[in-house]
C-alpha cells in the first residue's frame, strides 16, 4: 500500500504544496473550495479523497482613517476572507472600551448617512472564525461647520 503524506501551508490567501512523499503518480485537482487528491491504491486503480483546507480571517479590504464634514455620508469598507468565512463585528473604542455596533456574516461595510461630530472617534473592525482572527482600528474625523 502506498503512504501519502501531504503539508500544505497558507501563503496569502493560497495554498502550496510543500510535499509530497511516496506517490509518483498522484494527481491533484483545484477548485475554487476543496482540492481532489488522486493516489493509487494497492488493488485499486485510484483513490479520490477530499481535502478541506480551513484557514484564518485575512485582509481582503482593510478600513483606513476617515476625514468628513458634518453632515456627509460614510461608507467604510471591511471585508476578510477565510473558511469558515469569518463574522465582521464593527465597535466603537470610547476611554479603552469597545462597544459592539454592528456585527454581521455577511456585512462588509458599515454606513453612517449623517455623520455629526458625535461619530468621531475610534473604531476597530474585528474578523472572526474558527480558526483565528484579525481586527483593524481606525479613526473617524469629523469637521463641524
Amino acid at each position: 500500500m502506498v503512504t501519502d503524506i501531504w503539508e500544505m501551508k497558507q501563503q496569502q490567501s493560497s495554498l502550496e504544496t510543500t510535499s509530497l512523499k511516496s506517490a509518483s503518480k498522484a494527481s491533484v485537482a483545484k477548485t475554487s473550495e476543496t482540492i481532489h487528491v488522486r493516489l493509487p491504491i494497492h488493488g485499486m486503480d485510484s483513490f479520490t479523497a477530499l481535502l478541506i483546507v480551513k484557514t484564518p480571517p485575512t485582509w481582503m479590504r482593510k478600513p483606513t482613517n476617515v476625514d468628513i464634514a458634518d453632515g456627509g455620508r460614510i461608507v467604510i469598507e471591511c471585508q476578510a476572507s477565510g473558511d469558515p468565512p469569518p463574522q465582521t463585528t464593527w465597535k466603537k473604542i470610547v476611554d479603552g472600551t469597545s462597544t459592539p455596533i454592528l456585527s454581521s456574516d455577511r456585512q462588509t461595510s458599515f454606513v453612517i448617512q449623517a455623520v455629526s461630530v458625535k461619530d468621531s472617534g475610534v473604531y476597530q473592525c474585528e474578523a472572526i472564525n474558527s480558526e483565528g482572527s484579525i481586527s483593524a482600528v481606525f479613526q473617524v474625523h469629523v469637521k463641524g461647520s
